[in-house]
């Protein structure tokens, strides 16, 4: 600590040899009183003269910086307000103290203020990455504080969790289709690690496909449709289908199809029942039904081609299965029942089913 006494006794040691040696030439000269009084008056002016302006020159430093340490207290106080800390700069201390005290605590809240600009930069940046993740635009200005980005960040959060939830049912909506339709899954699959708005994109996107896919099977089964109902008109009658028994012959005749026993045929006869007089997309759009429908074309074509065959060799419209079911007819009044059986029930044909287009 400085001595400050010690300082103004050192100041004070030429003044007073200077007095020490006046009044000892004024006690040699013998100045009478009045005289001793003038020269000292006049020494006292001119002692004045000298150390005035340094005295007022110490005085205009003293206030210069104490008005230099007061705008660095302001300026301390008002970044420690804004960053939400308080100015630790004892005001009990010396002014040059304070001054240098304040300039540290000013540099110290400058360094808070930098670590808080960069928490707020990297909070906004993590926002507005949230925020293009969802697809949401970030409501923050410029001027935004961080309890402004906390309250937006949990907005985009609620939205992304409604996200999640929405993909969620699309992405269910999307399997559910495609086992409906029987389309293939990883090709409709929505990619585990898609999320966000990418993910609700990519599921809409997929449904659109399906939709898409959906559309164009309906219209391969109106044309299955319309290439049926001509050639029905060419047979002049719609076709019964049942599966063979055993031993016994397959192939079209008098509108009757006796198809092969296996499991596609059966699958075949059981769609029959199954899709008899549906027509809604729902069913339409669906690969089974589609390829149903082909293969009741395919049967219809092979009846066409059949009779086309007879006719040529000359045979109209005389068969085989025509003298079976003369046979029959006769010998159902010997209690025997007319037409061939399915293989699981009795009855005129039972098991067949008659199919004109779906």
């Amino acid at each position: 600590m400085v001595d400050y006494k010690e300082a103004i006794s050192k100041a004070r040691e030429p003044v007073d040899t200077l007095l020490e040696n006046a009044e000892a030439i004024w006690t040699t000269l013998g100045f009478s009183g009045e005289e001793l009084a003038d020269r000292v008056l006049d020494m006292v002016e001119k002692f004045e003269a000298v150390c005035t302006p340094l005295l007022t020159a110490e005085k205009a430093f003293l206030e210069k910086k104490r008005g230099e340490t007061e705008a660095l207290k302001e300026k301390a106080g008002a970044l420690a307000r804004e960053i939400g800390l308080e100015t630790r700069v004892d005001a009990a201390l010396p002014i040059l103290e304070q001054f240098a005290a304040t300039q540290r605590e000013l540099e110290r809240l400058q360094a808070a203020q930098r670590k808080k600009a960069e928490e707020l930069a990297q909070a906004v940046a993590e926002a507005e990455a949230l925020g293009l993740k969802i697809g949401e635009e970030v409501m923050l200005g410029p001027e935004a504080t961080m309890e402004d980005v906390r309250a937006e960040v949990e907005r985009l959060e609620a939205r992304q969790k409604r996200q999640a939830d929405e993909l969620r049912e699309l992405v269910a909506r999307v399997e559910k289709e495609v086992e409906r339709m029987g389309a293939e899954p990883a090709k409709y699959a929505v990619p585990p690690d898609v999320s966000g708005i990418e993910g609700v994109r990519t599921a809409n996107q997929r449904l659109r496909q399906l939709e898409v896919l959906e559309q164009e099977r309906m219209g391969q089964v109106q044309k299955i449709r319309a290439r049926i109902k001509g050639m029905v008109a060419e047979l002049g009658e719609t076709l019964e289908f049942r599966l063979a028994m055993e031993g016994e012959i397959t192939g079209v005749d008098d509108g009757l199809c006796i198809l092969a026993s296996n499991k596609e045929n059966d699958r075949f006869i059981r769609d029959l029942a199954k899709y008899d007089g549906k027509r809604t997309q729902h069913v339409v759009g669906s690969a089974r039904f589609v390829a149903h429908m082909q293969q009741l074309e395919e049967e219809y074509t092979k009846a066409v081609a059949e009779k086309q065959k007879r006719v040529g060799r000359g045979r109209g419209g005389g068969s085989r299965r025509a003298a079976t079911d003369r046979d029959a007819r006769d010998g159902a009044r010997d209690g025997v029942r007319d037409g061939p059986r399915d293989a699981t029930k009795d009855g005129p044909r039972e098991g067949g089913r008659r199919r004109e287009a779906g």
